[in-house]
């Protein structure tokens, strides 16, 4: 029967409606949605996807996140890149998430929580090409994995822990120069 399936790719099939009946698929563990039209996915569904543990929704168009989707506690992998969320902060409480990619979207900020030691366990984080002002500052303790990208700059992949010291090195250069130019040295 259909609530046997483990994998479903509904990948480059022109979706345009997330579809309520996956929540019957209660042992679904990989789910492809890549490269469709889905602009929204109703709330519900995620509560009944227990053991989703894989989930790739990118090159969609999804605005928003359904707020219970932080219910799929099994999730371990999520790809929402290239979509048009300007937030993700439904994505706080889920306890064993490794990997996020939300590249190209238009988050301007992200949330704290998602960060925090024992919120979950993000190894993996790539958020380049959004528009975000600044990461927050449990993202700068951090020891996952990322890739961040300002307004004109892409940061090489690095461990957020080292975000100081390309700040510091970014700074000390415009400094350098400063003085270099105001002939100071």
């Amino acid at each position: 029967p259909c609530s046997a399936i483990k994998l479903l790719n509904l990948s480059r099939n022109k979706i345009i409606e997330f579809s309520q009946e996956i929540c019957n698929l209660k042992n679904l563990q990989t789910l492809y949605m890549n490269h469709n039209n889905v602009r929204s996915i109703p709330e519900g569904i995620f509560p009944h996807l227990r053991y989703l543990k894989f989930l790739k929704l990118s090159t969609n168009r999804l605005a928003r996140l359904p707020s219970d989707i932080n219910q799929c506690t099994s999730l371990t992998y999520l790809d929402l890149s290239k979509n048009c969320l300007q937030n993700i902060e439904p994505l706080v409480g889920l306890p064993k998430l490794r990997e996020l990619l939300v590249e190209k979207n238009q988050l301007t900020e992200l949330p704290s929580q998602l960060f925090q030691k024992g919120s979950c366990e993000l190894t993996k984080f790539k958020a380049m090409c959004n528009p975000l002002r600044c990461p927050p500052e449990e993202v700068l303790l951090s020891d996952t994995s990322y890739l961040y990208h300002t307004k004109s700059t892409c940061y090489p992949h690095c461990q957020f822990g080292q975000v100081r010291q390309l700040l510091f090195l970014f700074f000390m250069v415009i400094l350098l120069n400063y003085m270099t130019n105001s002939q100071i040295i």
